[in-house]
């Protein structure tokens, strides 16, 4: 959608009472703002209703309140959902696009931080140098409901401790297989160790360096 048209069917949701005055610049919310109100509200939609039972659960710890920003017009707080809807037969297909982006980022202003790691591996093995590299979420929180944003596609699994795996790469001189253990520490730390290369008949021992 262009920003004109966009700012047209947000006029539209906000003059039926559907979200909060969207001309505003606003990024922090009152401490007088009763957040978990307007959460509640979303509790029973079918499709983001089960996140905000978790969201509202204290046991789960996803809540958390939202950072301030740096802009404050003081007439309009941030745009958010100030009605339920699971859909009006009347909306366009842009008005549900709108309503449900409004929500999903309001319901993950309210939620912990997603939480991730990055393991980069580099091997020399007769010259030929190697690398791999990739990422491991270790807490998805508002990336759960916030669905229009995402880490990349370079994931690799979320490894265990004492866990062997087995990577198959190729290259121009055939097939490595690559075996190797590890273990987590404690302090967050992803130790490699033990790393096994068997290229062309001949076998190589390589030590990894700690990768954060």
């Amino acid at each position: 959608m262009s920003s004109e048209h966009t700012m047209k069917v947000a006029e539209d949701l906000y003059q039926a009472g559907f979200i909060s005055y969207p001309r505003t610049e606003t990024d922090c919310f009152s401490t007088r703002t009763d957040l978990h109100t307007i959460v509640r509200e979303q509790e029973d939609h079918p499709v983001w209703g089960s996140y905000v039972q978790r969201l509202l659960d204290p046991g789960t710890r996803l809540w958390r309140n939202p950072s301030s920003g740096g802009h404050d017009d003081k007439a309009h707080p941030p745009i958010h959902p100030t009605k339920y809807s699971a859909g009006e037969s009347r909306w366009s297909q842009d008005h549900h696009r709108l309503y449900e982006l409004v929500v999903r980022h309001f319901l993950a202003c309210v939620s912990q931080p997603a939480v991730g790691a990055e393991t980069v591996v580099e091997i020399d093995i007769a010259g030929e140098q190697f690398s791999a590299s990739g990422r491991v979420i270790l807490a998805k929180n508002y990336l759960d409901v916030y669905c229009f944003e995402s880490w990349g596609s370079s994931m690799i699994p979320a490894y265990v401790h004492g866990q062997q795996v087995c990577h198959l790469l190729q290259n121009h001189m055939g097939s490595l297989v690559l075996h190797f253990f590890f273990s987590y520490l404690d302090d967050g730390l992803w130790l490699f160790h033990n790393l096994c290369v068997c290229l062309m008949g001949n076998i190589f021992f390589v030590k990894l360096p700690k990768a954060i």
